[in-house]
């Protein structure tokens, strides 16, 4: 099932949720979470291939 709007682009992988969730992690960033979101993307980045 394929919903479109006026912007035409709102299927998988839709603008409408990407910028809903764009503005909750930057929510998150400037939160108390702050400290361990940044210190799992550490965590991460050292596990990534290089």
């Amino acid at each position: 099932m394929n919903q479109t709007t006026s912007t035409g682009n709102e299927g998988e992988g839709n603008q409408t949720d990407a910028k809903r969730f764009n503005e909750e992690q930057a929510k998150a960033l400037e939160g108390p979470e702050r400290e361990a979101l940044e210190k799992a993307e550490a965590e991460g980045r050292s596990h990534a291939k290089k």
